[in-house]
């Protein structure tokens, strides 16, 4: 016959139990949410107000993503850290060629940044994508495949080089939302890491209104 201590811990966690359950939280659900949304996760930083509603933000910016793991988000969720966003292909060389150095920056920023690859593919099953970030090791970013809507949207605001992978596209987003100039070509891990220092302080990096 259990003890009366016993009976009492096995009543309180009778409680407690209920209680978790019909509050629909749990610490592993809620590490798991952040880690699979980490835009979504991050508020904006009180010292860094952004510079202007969503609403102001150009389409890009807004329109709703989809991460290879199913998770909904849109850059501008994104403001209170800044972001680096760079467009490529699975079947491009010169993306694989600086995918390694996105890599090691988005490692040594840690949660200071977030870093996006976003897939021009727009064909393309979001699950080869995630077999392409697995296989080719590069952990600490995060993957999605651009709707043909998103797609244009950086083409409006960018050009046609936006759509181009070889070239290698990337775009700078600061801390407050502001978007810089779309540059292209290698960039070693030095000067990302560079870049998304300089963006979490807004007005250090180069900006185009989109």
């Amino acid at each position: 016959m259990p003890s009366l201590r016993t009976a009492i811990a096995i009543v309180a966690f009778a409680t407690v139990v209920p209680t978790m359950a019909a509050a629909g939280t749990s610490p592993d659900s809620s590490i798991q949410a952040i880690a699979a949304d980490p835009c979504q996760a991050n508020e904006p930083a009180a010292s860094i107000p952004p510079t202007s509603t969503d609403s102001g933000l150009p389409a890009w910016q807004r329109l709703e993503i989809v991460d290879v793991g199913g998770a909904a988000f849109t850059l501008a969720d994104c403001i209170g850290t800044p972001v680096l966003v760079e467009l490529f292909a699975t079947w491009c060389s010169n993306c694989l060629q600086q995918m390694p150095k996105t890599q090691e920056a988005a490692a040594t920023m840690g949660e200071q940044a977030v870093v996006i690859a976003l897939s021009v593919e727009t064909d393309l099953d979001a699950q080869a994508v995630a077999d392409y970030a697995e296989v080719n090791e590069l952990p600490d970013i995060r993957f999605a495949v651009l709707t043909p809507d998103v797609l244009a949207a950086f083409v409006q605001a960018f050009g046609n080089t936006a759509a181009n992978p070889p070239s290698t596209p990337k775009i700078v987003i600061d801390a407050d939302g502001t978007a810089g100039e779309l540059t292209t070509g290698q960039e070693s891990t030095e000067e990302l890491v560079a870049q998304l220092t300089a963006a979490a302080a807004p007005g250090d990096t180069a900006t185009t209104t989109g």
